[in-house]
């Protein structure tokens, strides 16, 4: 379990998630809100398929505090997408309002910012407020993603040495996030009713993480193969029975009986 930068044995006398601002009033687009939604679903259902007592926190344009500051807005970010592992949904029964490093003690596996049709700062390198200063040299999270959909372009960082190297693809052309046994990559297909490039995951074999629609439609199909399959399997024992009654006739009209046949 990777143990926060900013853990102490006194966290009890600091601010908690109660305390602390969890609004940024900045507006999203429809797009981030889709994109997400797609990673959380596929996400949320592989993992309860395979691995059931796994436990990860995914979170969305909520505040991850990493620094005490005044205002205290400013030692947080609300990243697009972010996948913690090792923490339940909730904190002692009730919803986070935000992700609190000093509080929760475990650094977020990945983040992910979806560039706007204007670039709000995903590549900014000033310390303290730089996203990705903050990203690298604050939260110090292993897995960094900046997919930009508008131009269909995604840069992968991974954190080497305390600094983010661009991760390297494997044969599949996707980035494996290794403690997940999953990996990332772009897919083009339909989701949502539009065909276009996708931020996705897929498991450490290559099998791409449906989300529930997707996998409904596809166990849908396979039941509805099956059904074709059993209904072919007898029509053909079907027209087989009258082949064979056909084939008897002519014998006996030859003068042949079928049932004294060796």
């Amino acid at each position: 379990m990777n143990s926060s930068p900013n853990s102490t044995e006194n966290a009890g006398f600091l601010p908690t998630h109660l305390d602390l601002p969890f609004e940024d009033n900045i507006p999203h687009n429809f797009f981030d809100f889709v994109q997400a939604r797609l990673l959380t679903n596929s996400v949320e259902l592989w993992f309860k398929q395979k691995r059931a007592t796994f436990k990860f926190l995914i979170g969305r344009d909520n505040y991850i505090y990493w620094g005490i500051t005044t205002p205290p807005t400013l030692g947080a970010k609300a990243p697009d997408w972010f996948l913690v592992e090792h923490r339940p949904r909730l904190l002692d029964g009730i919803w986070r309002n935000s992700y609190v490093l000093w509080q929760e003690r475990v650094i977020p596996t990945v983040i992910m910012e979806f560039i706007s049709e204007t670039p709000g700062g995903e590549w900014d390198t000033t310390p303290r407020t730089g996203k990705f200063w903050v990203y690298e040299q604050g939260i110090k999270a292993p897995h960094y993603i900046i997919w930009d959909p508008w131009n269909d372009k995604l840069a992968a960082f991974r954190l080497v040495q305390g600094r983010y190297q661009k991760a390297q693809a494997n044969e599949r052309g996707h980035y494996p996030i290794e403690s997940l046994g999953l990996e990332y990559g772009l897919w083009h297909g339909k989701w949502n009713d539009e065909v276009r490039l996708w931020l996705r995951f897929w498991d450490d074999k290559g099998e791409l993480l449906l989300d529930p629609d997707e996998l409904s439609a596809q166990l849908q199909l396979r039941a509805d193969q099956a059904e074709l399959q059993a209904r072919q399997a007898v029509n053909d024992k079907v027209q087989a029975e009258q082949d064979k009654r056909k084939a008897f006739d002519k014998l006996r009209e030859l003068g042949i009986d079928p049932d004294k046949l060796p």
